[in-house]
């Protein structure tokens, strides 16, 4: 992750990451409108930013025979359906897929309003955390 140069509308924040499949996201400001379709990066997120920037996390995370963070998510309406037309009607300015996500829809979703980045299953924890470092709220 390295910063890049995006003018006066980045307002101080333009970050390039480069995902675990070779694609390069440049967020160019603050992400306010996330959905993520990773177990991982679902609990990373809501980690990190406010609840309020997560249009939506996995199924998963509401399963606590699954996830760290079945209780957070069951006190809140974030879980996000993987169906490519109901990410697009969220319009989310931040996408987190991982490998195992369908390759068709991962492209679609690819789209310079919805930088989309994915992660590779299983990636050491601290490389995860390091490219999320930069969401942070």
């Amino acid at each position: 992750m390295h910063r890049v140069d995006g003018g006066p509308a980045a307002a101080g924040l333009a970050l390039s990451v480069t995902d675990d499949t070779g694609n390069t996201v440049v967020v160019r400001a603050r992400p306010m409108r996330i959905v993520s379709l990773t177990l991982p990066t679902d609990e990373i997120l809501l980690s990190l930013v406010d609840r309020s920037r997560l249009l939506g996390v996995t199924t998963f995370s509401a399963d606590p025979a699954l996830s760290n963070i079945a209780d957070k998510v069951a006190r809140c309406s974030l879980q996000a359906d993987a169906n490519t037309e109901t990410i697009i009607s969220l319009a989310p300015d931040l996408l987190f897929a991982a490998d195992w996500n369908d390759a068709a829809a991962v492209r679609q979703l690819r789209m310079p309003a919805s930088p989309c980045t994915s992660w590779r299953t299983g990636s050491p924890l601290r490389q995860s955390r390091g490219r999320s470092k930069g969401l942070r709220s």
